[in-house]
């Protein structure tokens, strides 16, 4: 028997029911993930779409965004990563998936998707290339794995950074800071100031504080303190067998004393290695290359990182957008970002 539903976050219940079904785990995909961003950007609503076929499920969480541009739609991950969980990864039946998800985005004004993949549950897939415009690879994402445990990082640099650090009696090591969670706004967007962002990454205050109303039970947020102040910090989400880190910030003061973010991430990885017997491996995703080779530092493990980028209807696109399919350059953050960008920015001065 073949079924599907549509799931909004008005229905708590049947959004977990229906992610328990596909088996899907990971934080992001979760209710109180997914309403974080339905406060944090505009005309946006979170949305399950499931479904089945005989003892064939899957589930895909995304945000379905209105366009700045009529009645239309967008769909993205909620950052950061998402995509599709299922218990049958034969090609016969996501093809079939699809097939019916395109026909509700059609009957739904839905023209575009772009979704990050998880690299936790997606390790690529070649028919994809079928069923998506673009889906490539995006690069290499680090993790610590602690199948064997945690001593000291892989990188001999590091160890001699994190023993320098380890001498400064002043700095303190926090686990799991989370009384001081509302520093680390300032000490986010402090960094983002220096860097300029003004878009989607600039996360306001309001963000960080749904965000901790929302995941305080979910999270780990160990820091670094100097004289009594925190110079340095990172949230880590938990999920069941693994962590992820979701964002990092820093002081100035933390690049100054040598070593200082080292001893942050070795402390904790180290901590979680000892007494959380349960977690597998730290997820530390990827970045630039002076943030990759940083975190390749404590492990040189790594997962493979793929992107979807898609046209659903065609049509409506080349028409509200004014632009032929064969012009789009696919290598561009979005298709067009008229489109994209409507919903990942506020008048942020």
């Amino acid at each position: 028997m073949t079924q599907f539903k549509v799931i909004k976050l008005d229905n708590r219940e049947d959004w977990e029911l229906y992610l328990r079904k596909a088996n899907s785990t990971i934080l992001e995909n979760s209710y109180h993930f997914c309403d974080i961003f339905k406060k944090y950007l505009i005309n946006t609503e979170p949305e399950i779409y499931y479904f089945e076929d005989n003892n064939s499920k899957c589930t895909y969480t995304y945000l379905k965004s209105k366009t700045s541009i009529g009645n239309y739609y967008h769909l993205h991950t909620p950052y950061c990563y998402g995509g599709f969980s299922t218990n049958d990864h034969s090609e016969s039946f996501f093809s079939l998936f699809r097939k019916n998800f395109v026909k509700y985005c059609n009957e739904n004004k839905i023209i575009t998707e772009f979704i990050r993949l998880s690299p936790i549950i997606h390790h690529g897939n070649n028919y994809y290339k079928k069923y998506f415009d673009y889906y490539k690879f995006h690069g290499k994402n680090l993790y610590v794995n602690l199948k064997n445990g945690y001593n000291l990082p892989l990188r001999e640099n590091h160890r001699r950074l994190i023993k320098s650090a380890s001498q400064q009696k002043n700095l303190i090591f926090n686990f799991d800071d989370k009384v001081n969670f509302e520093s680390f706004f300032h000490m986010y967007n402090y960094n983002m100031e220096v860097k300029n962002v003004k878009n989607f990454f600039k996360f306001d205050e309001n963000f960080f504080k749904n965000f901790y109303n929302n995941l305080k039970n979910d999270i780990y947020f160990p820091t670094i303190s100097l004289n009594d102040k925190i110079i340095a910090g990172a949230i880590f989400l938990k999920n069941k067998e693994f962590l992820d880190l979701y964002l990092a910030a820093s002081y100035p003061k933390a690049k100054e004393i040598k070593g200082c973010n080292h001893l942050l991430f070795h402390k904790f990885i180290k901590k979680i290695s000892s007494e959380k017997k349960n977690i597998k491996f730290i997820h530390l995703g990827g970045g630039s290359d002076n943030l990759k080779y940083f975190k390749s530092g404590f492990d040189h493990s790594e997962f493979d990182y793929y992107v979807i980028k898609n046209i659903i209807n065609k049509d409506l696109f080349e028409k509200i957008c004014k632009v032929k399919i064969s012009n789009v350059n696919y290598n561009t953050i979005f298709p067009d970002q008229k489109l994209y960008n409507f919903a990942l920015s506020r008048d942020r001065t």
